[in-house]
């Protein structure tokens, strides 16, 4: 198990996969609604942020984490679909955010 935090790229990468498989695909705007929600739900349920580096600026339709849109915004407003890339690391991050998972589903 990982010891390190998360970059905001892996638990941005994640969330898309996580949104495409638990739910159905997120947009770039919902990829960032989503990642605050979900460290949100860390700050509630592991009295710790996902990530403590991740900065969330006050945009016009919502939070945004600079980087994590500008990685994102080639898509416009169309689906996100995962990147293979996650595929390695994913069971391990979805194991390790088992209890936020719970949480943000229980928000739907």
């Amino acid at each position: 198990m990982r010891t390190s935090e998360y970059t905001a790229s892996e638990i941005a990468a994640y969330v898309v996969k996580f949104a495409f498989d638990e739910t159905e695909p997120a947009t770039n705007l919902a990829l960032q609604k989503l990642l605050y929600f979900f460290q949100y739900a860390s700050l509630v349920v592991l009295n710790k942020p996902l990530n403590s580096t991740i900065q969330f600026e006050a945009w016009n339709h919502g939070p945004v984490v600079r980087e994590v849109y500008s990685n994102y915004r080639i898509n416009g407003p169309c689906l996100l679909f995962p990147d293979n890339s996650i595929d390695n690391a994913y069971n391990e991050m979805k194991d390790h955010f088992r209890a936020i998972n719970k949480y943000v589903m229980g928000l739907k």
